[in-house]
């Protein structure tokens, strides 16, 4: 019942200067972790983690963010949001249709902000476009981890060896 891998006892740890090895450790993560945090977004049906439309967690409840007005200063808050350092926009559902409802419409980032739901936007649930107007971002390279460590699945989101 961790919430972080921090907070596990590890076994059979080998230390290396470039940290542990735990060569051969895999996860499949079967279920998706329910939202419960408006500041909480992610990047779905990418090719691969680092790209997708966006979806922001609100009223626990996954949704899609409207393209109308997305731009680079957009981009660049989500993708620093999820750790990268910055990215560029992609509109017309260029990921897929969302099915969610759809959370945001003429979002306007100045740049500065450390998390979408900072920027501007018409309001929660106000919009006056379809899921054919999904936003989505490609993010450009991963920052250095700032913490003790970082924990990713090698194979993306849901499945894959762990990597600390």
């Amino acid at each position: 019942k961790e919430l972080q891998i921090q907070s596990c006892h590890f076994f059979n740890r080998k230390r290396r200067l470039d940290g542990f090895n735990c060569a051969g450790n895999g996860v499949v993560c079967r279920e998706k972790i329910p939202c419960d945090n408006s500041s909480i977004i992610r990047l779905a049906d990418g090719l691969s983690e680092d790209e997708g439309r966006v979806e922001v967690c609100h009223e626990n409840e996954w949704g899609t963010v409207c393209d109308d007005h997305w731009n680079s200063a957009d981009a660049d808050v989500v993708c620093r949001q999820l750790g990268y350092t910055g990215g560029r926009p992609v509109w017309r559902a260029h990921f897929g249709r969302g099915t969610e409802p759809i959370w945001m419409d003429d979002v306007r980032c100045n740049g500065n902000e450390s998390s979408l739901v900072e920027c501007a936007f018409k309001g929660w649930r106000q919009h006056n476009c379809h899921h054919g107007d999904s936003a989505g971002v490609m993010c450009y390279l991963r920052k250095s981890c700032t913490s003790s460590f970082c924990v990713r699945l090698s194979e993306g989101n849901e499945e894959g060896f762990v990597q600390i």
